[in-house]
């Protein structure tokens, strides 16, 4: 059995459309691109995904070897190039909730980052969970 990838499982906009109601893939590029990027503290930034049905995130699994690799071999010389997304964070003042780039943060600590590039957003639940689904489809249309 094969597992198919995130971006054959959203084949079109008019998918996400019907699930995500008005936003579309279109306006959260625009926002992307609009936003102004920030430096936060690491360890402002929580993990709750309070706007996630079952508060996992949408790629919440990655392994251990391959991201201590990733992290030692191209975050701690080049430092993280694209930003992590997050939102003010909905029940804890003075903090943000990551939208995107878990892998980005998790490697961040590794390396042991205090402060990690991002785009702040002022995202309602629908349209965080909108983004986070469509992130990787997003980024490579803004790079």
């Amino acid at each position: 059995m094969n597992r198919r990838k995130l971006k054959d499982n959203i084949a079109n906009n008019e998918e996400l459309s019907f699930v995500f109601g008005k936003t579309t893939t279109q306006e959260i590029i625009k926002t992307t691109k609009e936003t102004k990027e920030e430096i936060l503290y690491a360890e402002d930034i929580v993990c709750t995904f309070t706007f996630i049905p079952d508060g996992k995130p949408v790629r919440h699994y990655y392994d251990p070897e391959e991201l201590q690799k990733w992290a030692l071999n191209d975050i701690q010389p080049n430092g993280i190039r694209s930003p992590l997304w997050v939102r003010p964070h909905p029940n804890q003042p003075g903090k943000y909730e990551l939208v995107a780039g878990l892998r980005r943060l998790k490697a961040a600590a590794v390396v042991k980052l205090e402060t990690v590039p991002v785009k702040v957003f002022d995202w309602d639940d629908q349209t965080a969970f909108h983004a986070a689904i469509s992130e990787p489809l997003t980024s490579a249309a803004t790079h």
